[in-house]
This record gives C-alpha cells, sequence and structure tokens, in this order.
C-alpha cells in the first residue's frame, strides 16, 4: 500500500472531534500524529501498530477479491431458516470500521476508502 493517509480517527479532545487521516507508513516510522484542529497529538505503541497494519492488510485483501464476492454469502440462522446475504452487499453498505481500547479510550479507526460498488 502507498503512504497515502487511509485510516482515521477522531480527535479524542471533546470540543475537537476533528477526523484525523493518517497511514500505517506514518505510524511505523514512529512520526507523531496531530490533530491538525486543536494540536493533540497521538503517538501509537508497537502492539497498536501490528493491529492497525492487519486491519489495513484484511481489507486490502478483501479489495483484491471483488471478483468472486458476488459468489461469496454469509448466512444466519434464525429460528431454522438461513438466509443468505451475499457478501459483496455487505461491502456496498458498510464502511469498514476496527475499534480498539486504547488506555482509557475507545479509538474507532475507520479505513478511508468508499465501500465496494454494486
Amino acid at each position: 500500500m502507498n503512504d497515502y493517509d487511509t485510516l482515521e480517527f477522531l480527535c479524542l479532545n471533546e470540543e475537537c472531534q476533528n477526523a484525523i487521516p493518517f497511514s500505517v507508513l506514518m505510524i511505523e516510522k514512529g512520526h507523531t500524529i496531530i490533530c491538525s484542529r486543536c494540536g493533540k497529538q497521538y503517538i501509537f505503541d508497537k502492539t497498536l501498530i501490528e493491529k492497525i497494519k492487519k486491519f489495513e492488510k484484511l481489507v486490502m485483501t478483501v479489495r483484491e477479491v471483488q471478483d468472486i464476492l458476488g459468489d461469496t454469502y454469509v448466512g444466519i440462522n434464525i429460528e431454522g431458516h438461513e438466509v443468505k446475504l451475499p457478501y459483496r452487499l455487505l461491502l456496498t453498505r458498510m464502511n469498514t470500521l476496527l475499534t480498539l481500547n486504547v488506555g482509557e479510550h475507545k479509538f474507532a479507526f475507520k479505513f478511508r476508502v468508499e465501500p465496494l460498488n454494486t
């Protein structure tokens, strides 16, 4: 993946709540992420970086296999009846988020790409 700001999270400063874009390469290099609105600084430890890298890899892998998603389903069993939802449909209607506990806060990291086109 290129060094683009493909991930984002909301600033923890309650008066700010600005969306802060960043890239995995940026945090791997040890760069401090700074909110452009309020100046709050964020540094990610090795464990968090590894989880974010896995998340990014998962999202990119799903995007790489778009051509077979029309034949892939998520099955839900409800009272003996199975409902099959096309996996591709799920990815066209939802954004991809990763929520991690970081200290006393929950961070929701959003992958900054549009859902798949139908």
